[in-house]
């Protein structure tokens, strides 16, 4: 349309063919969670942040590790130089955050009582409010940036 900007978002998900394949779905009774876990700029030092960076090329690769845990069905990876989140969708939510905390150590190559002070968790509604919020920089550094959009 003239006269309008559109945005492009680009997004990582992974839906496991283990599901897709056998024709599993979601159903009413079964209880899953949205969690959004990471670091942020305000909850750890560029130390942390820098060994969990996540270049672009490498995302693929991250969420098929992500969904190649058991109690972790879905996967999206926003990493920028001021963050790295996960969002996911977990069969059960401890043992879900379990699993991608232990994502996290092997990624950074920190201890778990090392890296756990810096990272942040939130859980269904939460977290689908924080992902709006970064999504409409209202997490940004500079109110309303827009680099993670263009990420």
């Amino acid at each position: 349309m003239r006269g309008r900007n559109w945005l492009h978002v680009r997004v990582w998900l992974c839906i496991p063919w283990k599901m897709v394949g056998r024709g599993v779905g979601y159903s009413a009774d079964r209880k899953t969670s949205v969690i959004a876990l990471g670091v942020t700029v305000q909850s750890a030092p560029v130390s942390v942040r820098e060994r969990l960076a996540t270049p672009e090329a490498e995302v693929p690769r991250v969420i098929s590790e992500l969904c190649s845990f058991p109690h972790l069905l879905e996967a999206a990876v926003l990493s920028t130089c001021n963050r790295l989140e996960l969002y996911l969708v977990g069969a059960t939510f401890h043992r879900a955050v379990r699993e991608a905390e232990e994502w996290l150590c092997r990624a950074s190559g920190l201890p778990l009582e090392e890296l756990r002070p810096h990272l942040f968790l939130l859980r269904d509604g939460d977290a689908v409010e924080h992902l709006l919020r970064v999504a409409s920089g209202l997490e940004s550094a500079v109110l309303g940036e827009g680099q993670v959009l263009s990420q």
